[in-house]
């Protein structure tokens, strides 16, 4: 299924919008998405509709409106399908239920239909359409397709990106492994479904990422994408997670995919054992991504994931440790400093937080 990520501004600017009518009518308002449908073999197909711009439906756009009903102006369409053929863009239409339902309702179907089939004669059978509803905190959406216009697609989850990570809507498959009956115990009963929705990726694998890795793995995630070029050596043993002995001059990131699949806790996961700047098919994941963790010291990846998490719209959390070793008068290696950090990175926001151990 699809995922759906609303940035905080564009939120904020919604629902002051749609619940700021003097007599507390249904309100409206136009969302253009990026799309994000790169394929990673081994996953899911699953697209990311990004919020770019948002333009509330005031003045003419409205024809009739009440707490139970909003009938927006046909006409006004055609300024819309323009711009997102030119620009590349997705339409997104998204209305309030004052009422609190967060159900789609026959009125909402019928606007759709007349939505998509406008979209579809001027932008191409391929158009998409991201429909959603606001009420009293939650969201509920769908996506439709210019060529099945009568087919609904649900979506995995709504994603808001502001000063933390929300999701909304998240579907909870039912099939929950005893392993993680624990964590639901002590969470509520959300939060393995909410970890099973997400899609993570770890850029290194050594001393730092291959504990997030496994950590990951171990706490419920859905699925995880691997990334390092680099082969385990031996003197790295010390300091890593999840590889053996018999490892040691094999990739990291195949190695490790092994490890976790044999764990048995029901993660997808798959590896590229190429460094990020070299591999085209390594880069086009993290568009795929809602969350994804540095832990390379490789400057030129690092300075793509700080570019991808700007234009794909995710979570990045960069993570990394240092040391200065001096071999000493007696001819042995001592510690002289020793740091460490953790960065919290979004897309509108920056940084977060960033914790230092030294």
């Amino acid at each position: 299924m699809d995922r759906i990520i609303l940035l905080g501004s564009h939120r904020e600017r919604i629902v002051d919008w749609l619940m700021g009518h003097p007599r507390g009518h249904e309100r409206g308002a136009i969302i253009y998405f990026r799309r994000f449908a790169r394929p990673v073999d081994g996953l899911p197909f699953s697209q990311r509709f990004v919020s770019f711009d948002v333009e509330l439906m005031d003045g003419d756009w409205i024809l009739d409106s009440s707490q139970f009903h909003l009938r927006i102006n046909m006409r006004k369409f055609p300024q819309v399908y323009h711009r997102c053929e030119k620009e590349n863009l997705v339409l997104g239409f998204i209305h309030n239920h004052p009422r609190g339902i967060l159900e789609f309702s026959e009125k909402d179907n019928i606007n759709e239909a007349n939505i998509i089939h406008g979209l579809a004669g001027c932008n191409g059978l391929s158009s998409h359409l991201v429909s959603l509803i606001y009420s009293q905190g939650a969201w509920s959406g769908r996506i439709r397709r210019g060529d099945r216009p009568t087919q609904v697609r649900l979506v995995r989850h709504i994603a808001i990106l502001s000063d933390k990570l929300e999701l909304h809507s998240v579907r909870d498959r039912g099939d929950l492994l005893k392993t993680f009956l624990r964590q639901e115990a002590t969470f509520g009963k959300p939060f393995n479904a909410k970890l099973r929705s997400l899609r993570a990726v770890v850029v290194g694998l050594g001393g730092t990422g291959s504990p997030v890795a496994t950590m990951l793995a171990r706490s419920g995630i859905g699925e995880l994408i691997l990334i390092d070029g680099d082969k385990l050596e031996d003197t790295n043993m010390n300091r890593v997670r999840g590889y053996t002995s018999s490892d040691v001059g094999q990739k990291k990131a195949k190695s490790l995919k092994k490890f976790i699949d044999r764990l048995g806790v029901g993660v997808k996961v798959i590896a590229f054992p190429d460094f990020l700047g070299e591999s085209g098919e390594a880069i086009d994941s993290l568009s795929s991504a809602d969350i994804v963790f540095g832990c390379t010291d490789d400057v030129i990846g690092r300075d793509l994931l700080n570019q991808s998490l700007y234009y794909y719209g995710h979570l990045l959390i960069d993570s990394g440790l240092t040391g200065f070793i001096q071999e000493g008068e007696d001819g042995m290696p001592h510690l002289r400093d020793h740091r460490g950090r953790v960065s919290c990175i979004l897309p509108e926001e920056g940084l977060v937080f960033d914790v230092r151990v030294l």
